[in-house]
């Protein structure tokens, strides 16, 4: 997912021969900016209309509509960037949960507390855990992300969730 806007900007160049950089960042930047599942079509035509206007046009339109319909993002009424972002946030508030498993035992949080048990992590803790875990007979410990706490630490209002 997240090699879609490459992908999409290569379709138009490699295989369509839109060599203009600027008509295809343009077009990509709208291609990504789709919304609305029931019209794909519709705005694709208006995004392609100057930077294809033989009858590849058609062909490029159906493929990023088909591209666009297995994203999934604009099934949903979102941007491309809407999905990311909100994909992003979902891993990082999965990491939370699984470091305050692993510090207090403890994995389902409440909305509203996720801050609280972000804030409340001693990542030092964690890794002691971890390697206490990873010495018994099972040898199991948990595959925590950890670098994603970085948005988290810099301005946790990035990851609020907005219900």
């Amino acid at each position: 997912m997240i090699d879609f806007p490459h992908r999409v900007d290569d379709l138009m160049n490699e295989h369509f021969g839109i060599t203009n950089a600027e008509i295809r960042q343009k077009c990509c930047e709208a291609i990504l900016n789709v919304s609305d599942a029931e019209h794909i079509e519709e705005e694709l035509q208006k995004v392609l209309q100057n930077a294809l206007t033989d009858d590849r046009q058609k062909t490029l339109r159906y493929q990023l509509k088909d591209w666009i319909n297995k994203a999934g993002y604009a099934n949903n009424g979102q941007t491309y960037w809407q999905y990311v972002r909100k994909l992003f946030v979902e891993i990082i508030y999965h990491n939370i949960c699984k470091a305050n498993r692993i510090q207090n035992n403890i994995y389902d949080i409440e909305v509203g507390q996720y801050r609280e048990c972000f804030e409340g992590l001693d990542l030092g803790e964690v890794l002691k855990v971890q390697n206490a875990l990873s010495n018994t007979s099972m040898g199991f410990i948990w595959v925590l992300n950890t670098c994603v706490f970085v948005v988290a630490d810099y301005n946790f209002s990035l990851v609020q969730k907005s219900e």
